[in-house]
């Protein structure tokens, strides 16, 4: 859904402002939804569909990050007073974010000259963009039409550069989810080590991510994990996410928002690493059995690794590879397909606190993408719902 964001002010007439340009809104949605239009539009406004008592001010802040176009009322409120001439403050204030997060091509400024003349408004916006139109002495409903022409007119100029658009952030987030891939996989293995037998499923991607504080400890906690999946290095999806970061800063399709869960998956891949190579020793943990039966590791001589499952019991050379990684730490093979359970409480807590910032960081990724999740490898787009949808 491409929402429009509507910034209105009520100092004035809502007969003449608010509800003139709201009903203009709507119907050049409808209008353009009815047609062939490859967009659906809707309106937003305020705090409208949020429940409960949300904090106002950031509430408005995230539908203007969300939106894909913003329409202010900037006309002038004050216009019998001998005080400077100036709009609404609130819808200045909104104007300004809006054009800090969706740049000027997506914003449109509508002015009523009833109310105050153009030269009135400050001079940076007075360049800008603006639409104006008159009440007085005219047939309102004829001005509304002039209106909804226009803005036909403008969302079908800027239908092809939001594609655009889309299809860029596309690109690079497909990139970026393969690498929330990986993390996930070797996340969910750790949780539900019985599922230790390669790719990971949709189900899985779901179960991962909707795991809650309470769950995460008890789950690492009650079961035996494969030596493969508890010491792994993540230094080369912390340097891909660091690479991918640099990329969307400088095409800038993306919201300054989007910037922060990935920054915070490098802070907490990178502290995983300092510690998994520096404070996680063998001691930490109960060795409950060595599966060499099963399991063959390949590039004992080098840091990545992969993890071979047998499918031969006469011939141990035959595998099918079911897992890969890096290990910075001088493990043995014994200790890859070794099994291991926490032996102490400091060492439960870091897996535990390493597996919920990774999925939150993901979750809050996957909610500024409108709920989003590009799967490269069968060309498929999902939408993961979150646990209380």
């Amino acid at each position: 859904m491409n929402t429009i964001f509507f910034s209105w002010q009520s100092d004035l007439p809502n007969s003449d402002n608010r509800n003139f340009i709201e009903d203009v809104i709507k119907k050049s949605i409808k209008e353009l939804n009815q047609n062939d239009f490859s967009l659906v539009l809707s309106i937003d406004k305020d705090t409208n569909q949020l429940a409960g008592s949300p904090d106002i001010a950031n509430s408005i802040l995230t539908k203007i990050s969300k939106s894909s176009a913003f329409i202010a009322d900037i006309s002038i409120i004050n216009d019998n007073s001998s005080d400077r001439k100036m709009p609404n403050p609130n819808v200045l204030f909104e104007l300004g974010y809006a054009v800090k997060q969706l740049g000027w091509e997506n914003v449109i400024c509508l002015f009523n000259t009833d109310s105050g003349s153009l030269e009135e408004l400050p001079f940076d916006l007075r360049n800008r963009r603006v639409l104006t139109y008159s009440i007085k002495n005219k047939v309102k409903s004829d001005e509304k039409k002039k209106l909804i022409q226009i803005f036909k007119g403008i969302i079908r100029d800027n239908e092809r550069r939001m594609e655009l658009s889309r299809e860029i952030i596309d690109y690079y987030n497909v990139d970026i989810y393969n690498q929330m891939i990986l993390l996930l996989k070797n996340i969910s293995k750790l949780l539900r080590p019985e599922e230790n037998h390669g790719g990971i499923s949709f189900k899985q991607i779901n179960l991962t991510l909707s795991i809650v504080e309470s769950e995460v400890k008890d789950a690492i906690a009650d079961n035996s994990h494969l030596g493969f999946t508890l010491f792994k290095d993540y230094s080369e999806i912390e340097n891909n996410f660091n690479s991918l970061l640099n990329k969307i800063i400088q095409v800038k399709y993306f919201n300054d928002t989007h910037y922060l869960p990935l920054i915070n998956l490098i802070k907490t891949l990178r502290k995983w690493n300092r510690i998994q190579n520096r404070y996680i020793y063998l001691n930490d943990f109960l060795r409950s059995s060595v599966i060499s039966d099963i399991y063959k590791v390949v590039g004992s001589q080098t840091e990545r690794k992969l993890l071979l499952k047998r499918l031969d019991d006469n011939n141990h050379d035959i595998g099918k590879v079911i897992d890969f990684g890096d290990f910075k730490s001088a493990y043995s093979e014994d200790d890859l397909i070794s099994t291991f359970r926490f032996n102490n409480q400091r060492c439960l807590e870091i897996y535990s606190e390493f597996i919920l910032e990774i999925v939150n960081n993901i979750n809050t990724w996957i909610e500024l993408n409108d709920g989003e999740f590009l799967i490269d490898n069968v060309s498929m787009e999902f939408s993961i719902k979150n646990k209380e949808n």
